[in-house]
């Protein structure tokens, strides 16, 4: 497992970077390991690591009312932690393993140490938050939008394929605000059309 050629990798597509911060990740990252339904964060705690996935699915979810509803989903290759991490409070969130999950990470300190020594690093990390800023207007926009089928097409045009492919109906159903059955029902009829369209 420790092997941070992948995560590695994905920060060097997102901006290259040089062999100093690279020889300073392969000795700072460290990896966990997580089983489908997991939860590596639950609300009221606090948690101190930057992770990117190196293979699996995970959900950021919120208590209302005891309902959990989905607020995020993120798959192999993204970065993630709770908005905690940033102010060092506890969590108002909990996170959770959708599958079997392998997790390379950095700590809040070792993360700043390298934005401070390593320019490439922070003009990544600069890219990365700039990354998470898109994503958190898709969900913004995805939010305001009506119809329910609308709704649903836009997630399926705009949302990385894996997402849609990889995570159950039962908790994009909960993520779109609409019930099961409804995605279900107006996904297969948005595929069709869309194959009789080509």
């Amino acid at each position: 497992m420790k092997n941070f050629r992948v995560s590695i990798g994905v920060i060097n597509s997102i901006l290259p970077i040089g062999i100093d911060t690279i020889n300073y990740l392969e000795k700072n990252f460290q990896t966990k390991t997580f089983k489908k339904g997991d939860i590596i964060i639950n609300e009221g705690e606090t948690i101190d690591e930057l992770y990117l996935i190196r293979k699996g699915l995970i959900r950021g979810v919120r208590n209302f009312n005891e309902t959990l509803i989905t607020f995020w989903i993120s798959v192999d290759y993204e970065f993630f932690t709770s908005s905690s991490y940033f102010f060092n409070t506890q969590s108002d969130e909990i996170i959770e393993c959708i599958e079997d999950c392998v997790l390379d990470y950095l700590t809040f300190d070792q993360v700043r140490y390298a934005i401070n020594h390593f320019d490439d690093f922070k003009d990544f990390y600069i890219k990365n938050l700039e990354i998470y800023y898109k994503y958190s207007q898709l969900r913004s926009v995805l939010s305001r939008i009506p119809l329910s089928k609308n709704r649903i097409s836009y997630f399926l045009n705009n949302y990385n394929p894996k997402i849609v492919e990889r995570t159950p109906d039962k908790i994009i159903s909960s993520f779109l605000n609409v019930k099961p059955e409804t995605y279900s029902r107006i996904k297969k009829q948005i595929i069709k059309e869309s194959i009789r369209s080509h």
